[in-house]
């Protein structure tokens, strides 16, 4: 989108970051695996990858605004971050 300002690409972009912003929990917290899953609980094992997909969360939200000027991806991905573990996990 950077290069061509496609308005189709742009569109599909707001199309999908608003379901990604559906979603996400009222507090912020999005892994759907364990959203959709009422066994397995959050911040449990580090085998889900819920820090390393909220930070691939964080990088693309980043790219995004950078590409295109617009927050509402950045807003998804901010609340994403407040929603993190009081503590990392132990190594």
């Amino acid at each position: 989108y950077a290069l061509t300002r496609d308005p189709a690409l742009d569109k599909e972009m707001d199309t999908w970051i608003s379901v990604i912003a559906r979603a996400q929990a009222p507090d912020g917290y999005i892994n759907t695996q364990i959203q959709l899953d009422p066994a397995k609980k959050r911040w449990d094992k580090r085998i889900h990858h819920e820090l390393y997909n909220i930070g691939h969360l964080l990088t693309a939200a980043s790219v995004h605004h950078a590409a295109t000027g617009k927050t509402n991806f950045l807003a998804v991905a901010r609340k994403a971050q407040q929603a993190g573990p009081e503590e990392p996990e132990p190594a």
